[in-house]
């Protein structure tokens, strides 16, 4: 052997010898191999892991295809803690959602995760609060913080575990774009990122940063239906159908439109409709008007159409009268004389009325021998027109006839409501021409007689 081939021979032998000396004293399986918690070995997931607290400052982070141990075929991302005490377990893949026409997102596997703290010490360590923070798609955030009893998550003294955390929101928005609402949409979408900060009572904290794969999502077409605010497009405040009080109402205020919102409705500057009356989602009046609402209502309203793809805002306006039902008293009617000679004469009607708002109209209708009719007014002489009184005069023509004329006359009061109340037909009489007017008799008197002489 030459010089030069024992030198390469021992420079081979050093450098196996130092390989060895570099290596642990145990291998994979041996039991003082340090093992964190559990981790999947499939997936494009991403785990981010931060502990802080006394003791402890480190932070790790391992990708999913790292050594770390499987915990089951099926068991998806897992991230641990550096206090090798907590895990988080989310599914690998939602694999369908699904976003119907009616708004509701269903998800053909469950987006079911759960916390646990894998405690080896006595006592295990208590969490006070779990502060969620979801990335969203859109890179916005949702972040809401839980203690016992204020969300899903179920504290007990050494585990967790939550609901499915599914921001449905989301994908409701993904969906609604004008495009995707109206002709539907299928493609994949990336999951949001779920980061858990776990706090304890001690003070300590662990942060958990879970990153998901994409899902196939499938957005349903909206039909909507066009709006249409009917006669009350307009601001010349056209009339809905007259109300009264105590009394049910219903009535259309507009018709159409998809998942409509009343941005304004007011009357009088003031939102609201008159008391005891509502408005519902389709666009209807209902409700029974109290007496507080008796009047004539301006209406001006704002309608937004909730259509993803042609939704808008109207403007309207409706005028709405609630009635008052009860009708006015009609309390005393005088009319005199009752009978005129052949030649005619001044008849004069007096009428006491009153009402629980204001009498409005007091009217003599006069039907003549013909059958023609006539009517007139009677003004407010006294009183005030909630409690007063009434007068009318008027001349009956001349009776040309062998016969007696006969004048049918009746009272009606009615009031801005149109509430009416009618008297009885009173007749005047008009004799016949030719009757020799009937004068009062005198008392008799004795006869005279002549002094005796």
């Amino acid at each position: 052997m030459t010089n030069r081939t024992f030198m390469r021979s021992s420079v081979k032998i050093i450098s196996l010898l130092l390989l060895m000396l570099t290596q642990p004293a145990f291998g994979a399986n041996s039991p003082l191999q340090p093992k964190g918690p559990p981790n999947a070995n499939s997936g494009t997931g991403t785990q981010t892991v931060q502990g802080s607290g006394s003791g402890s400052t480190a932070s790790q982070g391992a990708t999913a295809s790292g050594s770390l141990e499987s915990m089951s075929a099926d068991s998806g991302q897992a991230a641990y803690s550096t206090f090798g005490k907590t895990w988080i377990k989310v599914p690998q893949t939602i694999w369908n959602i699904q976003v119907s026409k009616n708004d509701v997102v269903t998800s053909s596997k469950g987006p079911f995760s759960y916390v646990r703290h894998i405690d080896n010490s006595t006592p295990c360590r208590t969490v006070s609060s779990v502060e969620v923070d979801m990335l969203n798609p859109d890179n916005s955030h949702s972040s809401y913080e839980c203690i016992p009893n204020t969300c899903s998550f179920d504290f007990n003294q050494c585990a967790i575990f939550t609901a499915p955390i599914l921001d449905e929101k989301q994908y409701l928005t993904l969906c609604r774009t004008p495009e995707r609402s109206k002709n539907a949409w299928s493609g994949k979408v990336p999951l949001n990122a779920l980061t858990l900060r776990i706090r304890y009572s001690n003070g300590m904290s662990d942060v958990l940063t879970q990153l998901y794969t994409d899902v196939n999502l499938t957005c349903e077409a909206v039909s909507c239906i066009p709006l249409n605010l009917m006669q009350f497009d307009k601001d010349t405040y056209a009339w809905l159908p007259k109300g009264y009080i105590g009394r049910p109402y219903n009535a259309q205020l507009y018709i159409g439109g998809h998942k409509t919102t009343v941005t304004k409705l007011a009357i009088a500057g003031k939102p609201g409709l008159p008391p005891g009356l509502q408005l519902d989602s389709t666009g209807r009046i209902y409700g029974v008007p109290s007496e507080y609402s008796r009047g004539e209502w301006k209406i001006d309203f704002d309608i937004k159409d909730g259509c993803p793809w042609n939704g808008e805002t109207r403007k309207g306006t409706a005028t709405l009268k609630i009635a008052d039902t009860v009708p006015p008293a009609l309390k005393e009617v005088i009319l005199t004389p009752r009978t005129l000679p052949y030649s005619g004469g001044e008849v004069v009607l007096q009428v006491k009325a009153s009402d629980n708002i204001a009498v409005f109209h007091v009217t003599a209708n006069q039907t003549k021998p013909d059958g023609s009719q006539g009517a007139a007014s009677a003004p407010l002489v006294s009183g005030t027109p909630a409690d007063g009184v009434w007068r009318l005069k008027w001349n009956i023509w001349a009776n040309t006839r062998a016969t007696p004329q006969k004048y049918m006359v009746k009272v009606k009061v009615d009031d801005s409501d149109g509430n009416v109340v009618e008297s009885l037909p009173i007749t005047i009489t008009v004799e016949a021409k030719g009757t020799a007017p009937k004068f009062p008799v005198a008392p008799s008197l004795p006869a005279l007689q002549r002094p005796a002489k």
